[in-house]
């Protein structure tokens, strides 16, 4: 039986456990979400197997966009050239970029059905260094189209009552566009008067 570790094998412990602990993150072993929602098991069946979901938690830029026809504005989505970006709005405060990802991570869980159609008017754009994604919304339709980490964009199904009325209220703020849900088939933006 050995008696007493010395201070040196004592110190030669201390730091290897450090050193492990350290490590522990970068191997994905202990990573800490601070959006458990996105943790959900509902919310991870219903979301791609690939889903990029360190880009928009730790997005550099968060924006929500305002989507239109594609001959009326020249932005475009980059992934979906069809439909043109009439406005972008930063989400620089933390509060309400935690807000926005919660809230769509919610709608994500409480959605029940969606509709076939699919034309947008919203959309969130994520960057995190070289890596860009774009969650585009359709609410009338209530769905959304998702990256799946391997080039494609399939549809999830949403509720969206509070991810709606997050949106209104960011544009709303801004005093430049508000969605008017009443015009035309599936609504439409307006100039805030």
């Amino acid at each position: 039986m050995r008696g007493t570790p010395r201070p040196r094998e004592m110190r030669r412990v201390a730091v290897r456990l450090v050193f492990a602990l350290l490590m522990l993150p970068a191997l994905g072993g202990c990573h800490r979400s601070r959006y458990p929602e996105g943790r959900d098991p509902t919310v991870r069946e219903r979301l791609p197997k690939k889903f990029p979901i360190d880009v928009l938690e730790q997005a550099d830029r968060l924006e929500v966009l305002a989507l239109d026809e594609p001959d009326r504005f020249t932005g475009r989505l980059a992934t979906n050239p069809n439909v043109s970006v009439r406005a972008a709005v930063d989400v620089e405060s933390p509060a309400q970029r935690e807000r926005l990802i919660r809230t769509l991570y919610r709608s994500i869980h409480d959605a029940t059905l969606m509709a076939l159609c699919f034309h947008p008017h919203h959309a969130i754009r994520a960057r995190r260094g070289a890596d860009t994604i774009e969650i585009v919304v359709c609410f009338s339709c209530l769905q959304i189209a998702v990256p799946d980490g391997e080039g494609g964009y399939p549809t999830v199904a949403i509720r969206p009552g509070d991810l709606l009325d997050l949106f209104d209220g960011i544009f709303e703020r801004q005093r430049r566009l508000r969605f008017d849900r009443a015009k035309d088939n599936f609504g439409s933006w307006v100039p805030m008067d």
